[in-house]
């Protein structure tokens, strides 16, 4: 029942304990979109994207139990992860790949380039 933006400073403040006023600087971004199959069937589902860019000295800590830890990477370390370990969650996975493409971590030359950047962004059936 609220916003986008009042969830994602809601969501900071409870999954990392970042501040309204530096999680209101958050910056939409896009969106991903997925079809992943459960006992139910097939679910459609959207995930809106925020880059938010937060001062080095500031470390999160979790509040809601709901994230187990946080560390503090290499992008190229995160990529390598991404890609040949299960260590994230799939759909966490998905946002990865799009912030790598989107600041060009990616090469534009490789085969599979175009066919992973349609992927993260397909029309989802009714």
């Amino acid at each position: 029942g609220i916003g986008l933006m009042a969830n994602v400073v809601k969501e900071c403040g409870e999954e990392a304990g970042i501040p309204r006023e530096l999680a209101g600087t958050a910056r939409s971004v896009g969106f991903v979109s997925y079809v992943r199959e459960d006992e139910f069937g097939l679910r459609p589902d959207t995930l809106f994207c925020f880059d938010l860019e937060l001062p080095r000295e500031f470390v999160p800590h979790c509040v809601d139990g709901e994230v187990e830890s946080f560390e503090l990477l290499p992008i190229d370390v995160v990529a390598a992860l991404a890609r040949d370990t299960t260590r994230f969650k799939f759909n966490c996975n998905l946002v990865i790949l799009d912030f790598l493409l989107r600041h060009g971590r990616l090469d534009v030359d490789d085969a599979e380039y175009l066919a992973l950047a349609m992927a993260l962004h397909r029309p989802l059936p009714e």
